[in-house]
């Protein structure tokens, strides 16, 4: 009995150590910062989501279409496979909710001049202005932030920010020295865009949340910010020699391509995947991605153009389309998005622990029943 016991003591005990050392390496990994699920997916299927109409010449701005097939362009907002919205102003961009934004032109009695006013349209309300005097609307989000500019006392460009609140907007202007122009904004309210002129301008960020002030991205040349997420994580474009050339920012790890040049990033999502368009060789735009871990892709197109312009946060990424003679707009779709979240490897790791203490306790018993029965 003596034997046995010692027996089953020395194998529940070399058990426990293992469970104890599975269990501080899971949680070793359970703090080791990891990228999201969706970071390294780069295999993407293309779906069209339907010609545009015939006499709808698109944009080629950051979010200018949306994941249920609408565009914004010239003479409004036009549904793929459907009609046009006429909206006889600028747009610029459209959000998921069907909401529109550009500038809009008020007739101004005491100049007798056209005066331009930002404004938000829907296809139930209409137009709304929402900008003072010389103000123009660039972009909105999916949670309705509006960025732009309007101009100053001082007769220079001011970045601007129209946050949604009970009786309407409410109006930040972005401060900082020099002109600046507004054109991405996160779900959080961080706001990029370019401040300065001529060779100096320099992307930005500015956080509602935050000290509210400009603060410039240090880049080698010209650059303008585009789209910017959560984590301060910026998308756009630089001067490169003669071309543009689109890139990628991080607070801690600074600048990277995104592609060859000449090439443009228009947009990104929380988990750091940035999206946008180059033109290998001259025949014609390509959608590139580009995400935290250094993947890249040039998804399939229709035809001979295409430009990825806005991505969500499950990673699909929706654009433009030239087929023909006809604009689609169409979507690319991550494979496996339907995999859903996988566990932390402290799970599967505590699971292997328990499956092999149940295991060395069996083998235990069965010790100790076959030294009884013998």
């Amino acid at each position: 009995m003596v034997a046995v016991g010692r027996a089953a003591t020395s194998c529940l005990g070399r058990a426990f150590r293992s469970i104890a050392f599975l269990l501080s390496v899971s949680g070793f990994l359970a703090v080791v910062p990891s990228y999201p699920a969706h970071a390294a997916v780069i295999d993407y299927s293309i779906v069209d989501l339907g010609a545009l109409p015939s006499n709808f010449s698109p944009f080629f701005t950051p979010n200018v279409v949306n994941f249920s097939g609408q565009a914004v362009g010239s003479g409004g907002v036009a549904q793929a496979g459907g009609v046009v919205s006429s909206i006889l102003h600028e747009v610029r961009a459209i959000n998921d909710a069907g909401l529109a934004v550009g500038r809009q032109l008020v007739f101004d009695s005491g100049t007798g001049k056209d005066i331009p006013h930002a404004f938000v349209w829907s296809a139930d309300s209409g137009i709304q202005t929402i900008g003072p005097a010389n103000s123009e609307a660039w972009n909105i989000n999916a949670q309705g932030l509006v960025v732009g500019d309007f101009l100053a006392g001082d007769g220079s460009r001011r970045g601007a920010l129209w946050v949604p609140s009970s009786t309407g907007y409410d109006f930040f202007e972005l401060s900082g020295t020099g002109p600046t122009r507004a054109r991405g904004v996160s779900a959080s309210g961080i706001v990029t865009g370019l401040t300065g002129s001529g060779t100096s301008v320099r992307a930005f960020t500015w956080d509602l949340n935050g000290d509210q002030q400009v603060h410039t991205i240090a880049s080698p040349n010209a650059t303008h910010g585009f789209a910017v997420n959560d984590s301060g994580q910026v998308s756009g474009r630089y001067s490169k020699g003669s071309d543009w050339q689109a890139f990628f920012w991080d607070p801690v790890l600074g600048f990277s391509d995104i592609g060859p040049s000449p090439s443009e990033g228009r947009a990104i999502n929380n988990a750091g995947q940035a999206v946008g368009f180059f033109d290998p060789i001259g025949e014609g735009d390509r959608p590139i991605y580009h995400d935290l871990v250094g993947n890249e892709a040039v998804f399939e197109t229709l035809g001979s153009l295409a430009r990825a312009l806005t991505i969500n946060e499950l990673g699909q990424v929706a654009g433009i389309a030239l087929s023909g003679s006809d604009w689609h707009v169409v979507r690319w779709d991550p494979d496996g998005l339907d995999l859903g979240i996988s566990e932390p490897p402290s799970l599967w790791l505590m699971g292997a622990a328990i499956l092999l203490l149940v295991g060395v306790r069996n083998r235990a018993g069965a010790t100790r029943l076959t030294h009884r029965a013998g």
